[in-house]
């Protein structure tokens, strides 16, 4: 959080030390944003790896958009909408699809 940033330093001008809590707080941001952008990848790998992509090749186009869709981004939501299913319904088609739901 940002409340957990420090700036060590004692400025010679107010301007320096915005400067450098501003660096502080960027780096900060970035690293966050690195971890989650590293979880993300993590998860779909995982979703790509435990699929059944016989069965998902197999499926009509629509629904099988829709599954390679929820591979790449983990988002059902959105996956149901391009499927035309219901939530629980497109549940169960990843579950036959052999794809493990990582959050």
């Amino acid at each position: 959080m940002i409340e957990e940033i420090v700036c060590n330093f004692s400025p010679l001008n107010s301007h320096d030390f915005k400067f450098l809590c501003w660096f502080s707080i960027n780096d900060f941001v970035d690293e966050k944003l690195r971890r989650i952008a590293k979880a993300e990848e993590e998860a779909r790998e995982i979703r790509r790896k435990s699929a059944n992509w016989d069965f998902i090749n197999s499926l009509p186009p629509k629904l099988r958009i829709a599954i390679e869709y929820y591979i790449e981004t983990g988002d059902i939501y959105n996956g149901t909408k391009l499927a035309g299913l219901a939530v629980d319904e497109f549940n169960e088609l990843r579950i036959k699809a052999g794809i493990i739901a990582v959050d």
